[in-house]
């Protein structure tokens, strides 16, 4: 069994930027239907240590991460739903049983 770090790497990479997204829509529908001032607050937190914009750094990267894996999720539980998967569609696989990519 081999274990590829880049394509794990790309993978994650490839569900950050729709899940920042999705994280700055939440962020905004706080402020707008809760009446919560999130960039307020934001910028409280950042101005008090420079070490912050770290850690709040790492933060926005974890959750964006973490929504964008939820909604190619959902995303491929609908396509999975609505489409009879056809065989020897490309798959990919980080982790994979070296024997079986043999050419």
């Amino acid at each position: 069994m081999k274990l590829d770090l880049k394509s794990m790497y790309n993978y994650l990479i490839s569900h950050t930027f729709p899940g920042f997204l999705l994280l700055i829509e939440c962020l905004l529908a706080l402020q707008w239907f809760f009446k919560v001032d999130v960039f307020a607050a934001l910028e409280k937190i950042l101005s008090k240590d420079s070490g912050s914009i770290v850690v709040l750094s790492i933060i926005a990267y974890a959750f964006s991460t973490l929504l964008g894996i939820i909604v190619d999720g959902i995303h491929h539980l609908i396509d999975d739903m609505t489409d009879d998967m056809t065989e020897g569609t490309e798959k990919f696989s980080a982790i994979y049983n070296e024997a079986e990519h043999e050419t």
